[in-house]
């Protein structure tokens, strides 16, 4: 919105500070503040919450989150790498790519045991084979 007249803006052209109007079930672009009006909103995706959480003037609203039936004009607070959305999925990706030391632990145990195992039955196979012993071996034919 720019002076009271409404607006149809790209996502990528909002900054902080801009006041938009958020319709009944639209997504908010940004993280922002409810300036007017009241709704729920449907943060599920976002937060878990099971239920919609009811916003009125002064509260917070995430990116992403799902307007209610209500209309809802906020500000936005935060744009891009800064927003909720973005916190969470850079908390995800570096957690996927450190791994901890117990992970780098048992890799390691799984991979040892994976060629004791491996070289036990070889020098069993190999010592019954010296020993003659491999026409009685019935588990070999089958």
């Amino acid at each position: 919105m720019k002076k009271e007249e409404i607006v149809d803006v790209p996502v990528s052209e909002l900054g902080v500070g801009d006041v938009v109007l958020i319709r009944p079930e639209r997504k908010f672009p940004q993280n922002g503040k409810v300036v007017e009006g009241e709704s729920f909103v449907n943060e599920s995706l976002l937060t878990g919450e099971s239920k919609p959480v009811h916003k009125q003037t002064n509260d917070k609203v995430i990116g992403g989150a799902v307007n209610g039936d209500g209309v809802l004009r906020t500000i936005i607070e935060r744009t891009g790498e800064e927003t909720y959305l973005s916190q969470v999925i850079k908390t995800g990706q570096t957690a996927q790519e450190s791994k901890s030391r117990t992970q780098d632990l048992a890799n390691r145990a799984a991979a040892l045991l994976f060629y004791v195992a491996c070289n036990s039955r070889i020098d069993i196979f190999l010592s019954l084979v010296f020993l003659g012993k491999h026409r009685n071996l019935h588990s070999l034919e089958r």
